[in-house]
């Protein structure tokens, strides 16, 4: 049911001739068909095969449209630089296309790639403009649909940035449009199982979650991954396992690296529950691989996205100049205010950007402040999971170390998480079974590997980094 829901709100133009192999409409709705059978990659070729066709044939639209749903595609194998690349070459011909639908998807599909990278704030700018275009979809289900879309993102991001309130306002707006939606139902539940309230409540919606969403695909799959969050919080690791094994079936086959990070680690986390350790080990280094793969691509293309952005503002503001400069001859008179006005405008939009980003990073330190008492206690536990997730929480410090040490064992880079966590000689001393003087001996070998000069504080050196 669901996917005929689907088809018919993404069928948007009419169909070419008989004589071309892809109309628009076979274009999506056998996009629709491999993303449905978890097939990104059948889907990826097909798409391609199909772009190379309307670039021959001059077909803007198809043109466009083919791009976006690649990018759509690249996002969802968490390959966001290909992302991207494909999601701008559909914005330099969009103008060109006057159908509404299109301009909704395609600020749709930047402010899913934003936000995959963490950027929410900026994603959410991508999504108002794609709430712009979709309000002027006159088919009413189409426009439900994308609106639904976009405020479930929304939702997504102001819970990330930890506004309660707007996360409150997406929700209640994604019910009234679209109040039978599996994600939707995911979504609520996974609200109940976080917060540990009202877990008859989350195993009620996520029920309705499981008989909505179509058979092996992303919906069903993030239904199952909550549904063994719940069985953890009700003390059912065996029940909890079973979940988790059907959400990787499924995120296995649609090749997302962030949710196959996500559910390896929770498996591996639930045969530590279940004293299975050499499965717990097993699940922990396939989950070790691919987060290490994840945090580099994310980081390239961080830096790669944030480059763009102040390109893109270096340019605007370049244009306003011009714009002053050839009203120079006409306008002598007012040329004083409307340099100022120009020279005040440039460093509000300069300091709005690093307030953006300020926002953001003062998000990500109180995560890391929070998550502080988590990391202490696993570590004067001896928990076998404490430096994959100290590696998470301090990962910029990680980096730091491991370049300036490049024969560091992880003993090593363990001892010195012991220490950027302020722990005292006597607690590392316990935690390693050693003599304190053992632990003295232990810091001059660190620093002899980190090649520091004789006179710097090992201590202090690490809590400064």
């Amino acid at each position: 049911m669901k996917l005929k829901i689907y088809l018919s709100i993404l069928v948007i133009v009419p169909s070419f001739t008989q004589s071309q192999e892809y109309n628009i409409k076979d274009l999506i709705y056998r996009t629709v068909q491999y993303q449905n059978k978890a097939d990104i990659v059948g889907a990826l070729r097909f798409n391609q095969k199909a772009l190379a066709m309307y670039k021959r044939t001059h077909n803007i639209e198809g043109v466009v449209t083919a791009s976006i749903n690649i990018g759509n595609l690249f996002c969802t194998l968490n390959a966001y630089q290909e992302s991207l690349s494909y999601l701008d070459c559909a914005g330099k011909d969009i103008d060109k296309v006057k159908n509404p639908i299109v301009h909704a998807r395609l600020y749709s599909e930047y402010g899913k790639v934003y936000s995959g990278l963490g950027l929410y704030s900026r994603s959410n700018v991508s999504f108002n403009k794609a709430i712009k275009k979709a309000a002027k979809i006159k088919d009413k289900k189409r426009h439900d649909f994308y609106l639904n879309y976009i405020y479930s993102s929304k939702w997504y991001n102001f819970d990330m940035l930890g506004i309660e309130d707007s996360v409150s306002v997406m929700q209640k707006k994604s019910m009234k449009l679209m109040p039978s939606n599996s994600l939707t139902f995911t979504k609520i539940a996974d609200g109940f199982v976080t917060r540990k309230q009202h877990l008859d409540s989350a195993s009620y919606y996520l029920n309705k979650a499981l008989a909505l969403a179509h058979d092996e695909n992303d919906d069903k799959a993030k239904a199952y991954f909550v549904s063994g969050e719940l069985y953890l919080q009700q003390k059912q690791p065996e029940q909890a396992l079973k979940k988790y094994f059907q959400a990787l079936k499924i995120f296995e086959k649609m090749r997302r690296k962030t949710s196959l990070r996500d559910t390896y680690r929770k498996i591996s986390e639930t045969y530590h529950l279940l004293n299975e350790e050499e499965k717990r080990r097993e699940y922990f280094m396939k989950f070790t691989v691919v987060n290490d793969t994840v945090n580099y691509n994310e980081r390239k293309v961080i830096g790669s996205t944030v480059e763009k952005l102040l390109v893109e503002q270096e340019e605007d503001e370049k244009n306003r100049t011009y714009f002053i400069l050839g009203f120079v001859a006409l306008l002598v008179t007012v040329l004083l205010s409307i340099i100022i006005k120009v020279y005040r405008d440039k460093h509000k939009k300069k300091d709005s950007l690093l307030k953006e980003k300020a926002e953001e990073t003062d998000v990500l330190r109180k995560r890391v402040n929070e998550s502080f008492g988590e990391i202490v206690e696993m570590a004067k536990e001896g928990s076998p999971f404490f430096l994959g997730r100290f590696k998470e929480i301090y990962q910029e410090f990680y980096e730091k170390l491991i370049s300036q040490g490049g024969e560091l064992t992880e003993h090593d880079i363990k001892f010195c998480a012991y220490i950027k966590l302020s722990l005292t000689n006597k607690e590392i001393a316990r935690l390693e079974n050693v003599t304190t003087r053992a632990i003295q001996t232990k810091r001059y070998r660190v620093k002899k590997k980190l090649e520091l000069p004789a006179e710097v504080d090992l201590v202090k050196w690490i809590m400064e980094i």
